[in-house]
């Protein structure tokens, strides 16, 4: 394209800021609607990604809850496994073999997992002062 210089003005001078307003208003015209629609779209987007991270931390939440409810019975079994490793001892030493403290220990053995965490701690202290009294003397 050829542009001819001519002595014609585009705009007045006397209306130069109006001018200025009416290119501003065409523009906006112009480049609103698209501003708009990716306004939308970015805001659908936000929605979207808020409501999954919503629904992700829930899961994270329940998640959590379900291995806390998990702590206590790992805690437990724990202590079982220390209460069988004493009476490994006391049989390992030969104390058990009395007739009485056996029959005593199947019993604690097979009840050993229904029991209280205090009652499964005086246990195994218990069991301890056996091993340690026998291997004193």
């Amino acid at each position: 394209m050829i542009i001819e210089n001519t002595g014609i003005l585009d705009i007045n001078h006397e209306n130069v800021d109006e001018a200025k307003v009416e290119l501003a208003d065409t523009i906006i015209e112009g480049i609103y609607p698209l501003v708009d629609n990716l306004f939308i779209e970015r805001t659908k987007e936000k929605e979207e990604l808020e409501r999954v991270l919503k629904l992700k931390e829930d899961e994270l939440l329940k998640r959590k809850k379900e291995l806390e409810g998990f702590m206590p019975k790992l805690i437990k079994k724990k202590k079982v496994k220390e209460l069988l490793s004493w009476v490994a001892k006391l049989v390992q030493g030969g104390i058990i073999h009395e007739g009485k403290m056996r029959s005593q220990y199947v019993v604690l053995l097979k009840v050993a997992d229904d029991f209280s965490d205090d009652k499964l701690d005086y246990h195994i202290n218990n069991t301890k002062k056996l091993v340690t009294k026998r291997y004193q003397r």
